[in-house]
């Protein structure tokens, strides 16, 4: 049998790229279609075995994911076995978790409390006695708190947020990108926040199917029609129907699914999964 030629290889690496172009996170859409969620499902599971095709010919040894809705074929390694950054209260010490979840929970803290503090109806919920601690000393926390915590946010009002690491954050009003992401420094040895700069366009990985599901929900709208499978009972939220901001991170693979971690108004964080059809199929709530 012919061995695959390189230029075949190169070939069927065009035709995937071509394929999931345009659900590129460059070209965000400004608010949730339904029709346009439904299109995507039905092209996925055509998406997933091109790329199946792909990896077997190139045979890199690299497991390729696609997040749901997403054009960027992406490496997503089996998660570390490390302190989980969602064990541990808004007010633990660095100390107790180790580097990597230490720095995830004050970047999650300092976003969170940010987008509560925004808000004049969550205002009261934030102690920033509290945020100020996440931060190396007073003078890193109030050049990147800013006026109102618009510093952590880049300036704009922000009612969403994702980080697929612990250093970057994608900024959302609802469902719909903000034209700046945070970028987050942190001290080597105490884990603690330095500070916060921004940068134009977007940073990291996002996933359409928790913005749109989780931006829809925080903007008072219906919760992103038709991204719950039919295997979730309630309403995806673990019982946080009325929230006003939501955050997202730790994202992770397995079971044929990609899983987030997804806080509603400060709450501690849930795990969502979400299939290759981008439907929200698995909810696990907290204890």
């Amino acid at each position: 049998m012919n061995e695959p030629s390189d230029s075949g290889t190169d070939a069927l690496e065009r035709e995937l790229v071509v394929a999931m172009h345009e659900f590129a996170d460059s070209s965000p859409a400004p608010a949730y279609d339904a029709r346009r969620w439904t299109a995507a499902r039905r092209r996925a599971p055509q998406l997933w075995a091109l790329a199946a095709v792909v990896v077997a010919v190139a045979a890199i040894g690299t497991g390729l994911a696609l997040l749901p809705g997403s054009a960027s074929p992406r490496p997503i390694t089996a998660p570390v076995a490390r302190p989980s950054a969602s064990a541990a209260s808004p007010t633990s010490p660095a100390g107790a978790l180790d580097g990597y979840a230490a720095q995830r929970l004050a970047l999650r803290s300092v976003v969170t409390a940010a987008e509560l503090y925004e808000n004049p109806a969550t205002r009261g919920t934030v102690k920033l006695g509290q945020v100020e601690a996440r931060f190396t000393d007073r003078a890193a926390f109030t050049r990147a708190w800013g006026k109102g915590g618009l510093g952590v946010t880049c300036g704009a009002v922000a009612s969403g947020a994702l980080s697929s690491d612990e250093r970057n954050v994608l900024l959302y009003t609802g469902a719909i990108p903000l034209p700046r992401h945070a970028t987050f420094a942190f001290d080597p040895a105490t884990h603690t926040v330095t500070g916060v700069t921004c940068g134009t366009g977007s940073t990291g990985h996002g996933d359409q199917t928790v913005v749109a599901f989780y931006g829809a929900q925080v903007s008072g709208g219906k919760s992103g029609d038709g991204l719950l499978g039919p295997a979730v009972t309630g309403t995806g939220t673990c019982g946080q129907d009325q929230a006003k901001t939501w955050f997202a991170d730790t994202p992770g693979a397995g079971a044929g699914l990609v899983t987030w971690q997804v806080g509603l108004d400060g709450g501690k964080p849930f795990i969502v999964g979400i299939d290759r059809t981008g439907l929200i199929s698995q909810v696990t709530c907290p204890a």
